[in-house]
């Protein structure tokens, strides 16, 4: 029983994939199935010059995604490869981040090397805390006696 858990366990996830229909401006149109397209998928669009260009899904037209890249559209063209992922991202924040800048992806932008990985996943998009369970902010900062 061990030996077929193990096997199950190699198998690759099914990788499920569109194109990119048409670019205009930063909105980019994905072509795939039906069953993978929902507002707020993440997408990897992967580029003519070998690299990887992350996109969410913002809308529908004619049955295709509409989406919007979280960098720079370069290398994209009509026909690149557009990867559906089964996820909507997720951070592993730990101890090692305090006092590091990462971007809205948990990725590290300040040039101090990778972000060590914590033991708890907190997922990328989340519903709003309720307005009467959050902390009151308090006073407000005083400059010299005096509020701006």
């Amino acid at each position: 029983m061990k030996a077929l858990i193990s096997a199950i366990d190699a198998i690759d996830d099914v990788e499920v994939f569109g194109r990119v229909k048409s670019v205009q401006g930063l909105l980019m149109e994905i072509v795939g199935p039906v069953r993978e397209l929902r507002v707020g998928g993440r997408v990897r669009i992967e580029t003519v010059n070998g690299e990887h260009l992350a996109a969410e899904i913002i809308g529908f037209k004619g049955g295709h995604a509409l989406c919007l890249p979280f960098g720079q559209l370069a290398g994209v063209r009509l026909g690149c490869k557009a990867v559906f992922q089964r996820h909507d991202g997720a951070a592993f924040p730990s101890e090692g981040w305090l006092g590091r800048v990462v971007n809205a992806n948990g990725e590290p932008i300040d040039g101090k090397g990778p972000l060590p990985r914590g033991a708890t996943a907190y997922p990328l998009q989340q519903n709003p805390l309720l307005a009467h369970d959050r902390v009151r902010v308090g006073e407000p900062p005083r400059h010299g006696g005096k509020v701006p």
